[in-house]
């Protein structure tokens, strides 16, 4: 969806709802104010990631023998290395293909740069900020804090049960909020938060799918996916309300997610295929593709967009394809042989612990 979001962005009249206040008209509004946008919803794709990860880090951390000091190295290396690389092969595309001023979509004119030390160095570390050269790092930078933050996020959520729903519900107040107001954390944190409980449900949940029907579970399914471009429904009418909608497209990710976890047709769907090849190239083509796309569109020019769709899609994915055996892959093993050495080197937690720490 990221990908599709940025192809449809290089057309002029799709990044104007992006870039400018101007309300579209005609077709063009039908795909963008209505439920058609999810197909195109780079941002609803983000925020399912955001919950997701918030998924799958709390169940990794409740595990047994779960060692924080091996934690971090590993997390970090698991991130930093791929990102190392995309940025690297960025700024080889914007010195193989330049980018200028002057095209007809705004999102790419914006996209005309010089490769810089400062933007080097933001996207090469995302604390301060990213750089532009890949400017899907954006989401990456929340990532990173929710991974240096996890403990915060986990920690009192296990030791005090009572907690977990107060925190869900805050969480989803703070992100109408931190969306309406257009600030930055307290719009994206939270929607971790909104995984961690999800993970510490998990149980509860699964019995609760149990008692589901399949009627039961394709209308939430339906449901999920309504919300999920939420924000475009009002997006024409005030921005600010399309922003605390956000908190509406957050509960549709968890929705679907929750879905995916407690259903076996889910499971099945999502787990062959063509959609289990795209989920296991995906944080490679996340990386990779949006260099791609431009480089694609400002070598035909404007009024070629058509033609360098064409050529930048299937590119993508095969630059994804090599980027996840040749860079991702090996930073997996990288990161997971550090994290495993460094375990070894700490004590074993205790029995009584390790029970301790049992979701």
């Amino acid at each position: 969806m990221v990908l599709v979001h940025h192809v449809m962005l290089t057309f002029a009249v799709f990044a104007v709802p992006y870039r400018t206040d101007d309300v579209l008209s005609g077709p063009a509004a039908w795909v963008t104010y209505t439920p058609l946008h999810l197909f195109w919803d780079g941002a609803s794709a983000v925020f399912v990631f955001f919950v997701l990860s918030g998924v799958v880090l709390t169940l990794m951390v409740t595990r047994e023998r779960f060692s924080w000091v091996a934690y971090y190295p590993s997390r970090l290396l698991r991130l930093y290395l791929p990102v190392w690389a995309a940025v690297a092969l960025g700024i080889l595309w914007i010195i193989v293909i330049p980018r200028g001023e002057g095209m007809d979509s705004l999102w790419l004119d914006a996209r005309g740069m010089d490769v810089t030390f400062r933007a080097v160095f933001r996207d090469l570390f995302l604390l301060t900020g990213h750089g532009n050269i890949v400017s899907p790092l954006w989401s990456l930078r929340w990532e990173i804090y929710f991974s240096l933050l996890l403990p915060a996020y986990v920690i009192p959520l296990v030791k005090w049960p009572r907690l977990r729903i107060p925190a869900l519900l805050a969480s989803v107040v703070a992100i109408g909020i931190g969306g309406w107001f257009e600030f930055a954390p307290l719009r994206f944190l939270p929607m971790f938060m909104v995984g961690v409980v999800i993970a510490l449900y998990i149980p509860q949940l699964q019995a609760l799918g149990h008692r589901s029907s399949p009627r039961t579970i394709g209308i939430a399914c339906a449901g999920s996916l309504l919300l999920l471009p939420s924000p475009w429904y009002v997006a024409s009418y005030s921005s600010e309300l399309a922003g605390a909608m956000e908190a509406f497209c957050v509960l549709g990710a968890a929705v679907l997610i929750v879905i995916a976890i407690v259903s076996p047709a889910a499971q099945r769907a999502f787990g062959t295929g063509f959609l289990a090849w795209v989920g296991t190239i995906s944080f490679a083509l996340y990386l990779v593709h949006e260099p791609v796309v431009i480089s694609a569109v400002f070598l035909l020019g404007s009024g070629n967009e058509g033609w360098a769709v064409l050529i930048s899609v299937p590119a993508s994915f095969a630059l994804a394809v090599l980027f996840f055996r040749f860079v991702e892959k090996p930073a997996h093993r990288v990161s997971s042989a550090v994290g495993k050495a460094i375990q070894r080197r700490v004590p074993a937690p205790s029995p009584r612990s390790a029970e301790k720490r049992t979701v």
